[in-house]
């Protein structure tokens, strides 16, 4: 069973890593963009999220990553915040039969695909809803250079976090067996 200061430690995490990942991908990002795009670091935060967490906290952190990109940026509130929710959730569902360790294939093959359901579900409805059917063209300006330039930094940001989680989990334990 997880103690208090284990989910409070994790919140936190979760929360700090938000705020940080929100403002990088809004500023830092934005001023080192490739072929006109930018990583999209939310959803690697929520992926890692629900890969660690599972699917309630990988559709919370989805939910806050969302509404965030909604109020900033978004047409439709809620419209983001769907989209990450379910990228939280599809990988929370993994988190049941895979547990972090030090290989990264499945969580980055997870994070590509995160940002590829967030950006598809993107163009079905800011995009085609309104007739503007040149998927191929969005595909290859947009998804694919975003969905690259998101695992070059999922490489980073993910072994980051996991060190992070590694250490609150280690730090867990080691409370546990002291008692």
């Amino acid at each position: 069973m997880m103690s208090r200061g284990y989910v409070i430690k994790h919140f936190f995490l979760y929360v700090i890593s938000i705020i940080i990942f929100f403002l990088l991908q809004t500023t830092v990002f934005q001023w080192i963009s490739l072929a006109g795009v930018v990583p999209n670091l939310l959803v690697i935060i929520v992926v890692t999220t629900g890969i660690f967490s599972g699917s309630v906290p990988g559709i919370f952190c989805g939910l806050i990553c969302g509404l965030l990109v909604d109020c900033m940026y978004g047409n439709v509130i809620g419209l983001c915040a769907l989209f990450y929710m379910l990228d939280g959730y599809l990988a929370g569902i993994v988190h049941r039969f895979y547990s972090p360790q030090e290989e990264y294939a499945i969580p980055l093959f997870l994070i590509g695909l995160g940002d590829f359901i967030y950006n598809f579900l993107y163009y079905l409805a800011e995009f085609l809803l309104r007739n503007r059917q040149e998927f191929i063209h969005y595909f290859l300006t947009i998804m694919l250079p975003e969905m690259v330039y998101t695992l070059l930094a999922a490489v980073f940001f993910y072994k980051l976090l996991f060190l992070i989680h590694k250490k609150i989990v280690e730090g867990g334990k080691k409370k546990e067996e002291a008692q």
